[in-house]
């Protein structure tokens, strides 16, 4: 079924991919087939950062992730910049490990950010530029992987209260009570 959730222009996806280097001490994520996937999962930075400093902590021995290892490459498969830049860090089929429990089956895209959730007072809101880019993502892997508006959902929904952060979280929700 084809979307049209936000009225946009469109959008550029940067591919990252080659950009981010892989993890020497952790080898490459697992493969897995993209006909199981069956969601798409939003999330936050919680932090300050960008695409390479994300992906710099998760490679890391300090990343709570995987401590004393680090992960094999950032743990999501986009990225959404303050800007509304769309970058494309791991392929649709990595078996990338965003949120537990949903990876084999989720598709993850991280807000740059730190915004207030529950239990969680944030130091920004995501931008408008971020919500535009969202929108846009969201109806382009809807599309490419037959997937509908009830296969959106928020970190929150899995166990993490804060993730996405209050505004986001309201953008799911707005989606799926808009195709009620």
């Amino acid at each position: 079924m084809l979307y049209r959730i936000h009225k946009k222009v469109k959008m550029e996806i940067i591919d990252y991919r080659d950009k981010l280097k892989w993890n020497p001490r952790r080898g490459h994520w697992a493969k897995r087939d993209l006909n199981k996937v069956n969601k798409i999962i939003l999330h936050q930075e919680l932090g300050a950062g960008n695409t390479e400093s994300v992906h710099n902590y998760h490679t890391s021995k300090e990343c709570h992730v995987s401590p004393g290892r680090g992960t094999p490459k950032i743990c999501y498969h986009y990225v959404i910049e303050f800007d509304g830049s769309i970058k494309w860090v791991n392929d649709l089929d990595d078996n990338v490990w965003h949120t537990k429990g949903q990876n084999s089956t989720g598709i993850g895209i991280m807000l740059q950010g730190d915004f207030d959730g529950p239990n969680h007072n944030g130091k920004n809101e995501p931008t408008e530029e971020q919500e535009k880019s969202y929108y846009y993502l969201a109806e382009y892997l809807m599309n490419k992987l037959n997937l509908s508006i009830d296969d959106l959902y928020r970190h929150a929904d899995f166990g993490k209260p804060a993730c996405p952060g209050d505004i986001a979280s309201q953008w799911v929700v707005n989606l799926k009570n808009q195709e009620a």
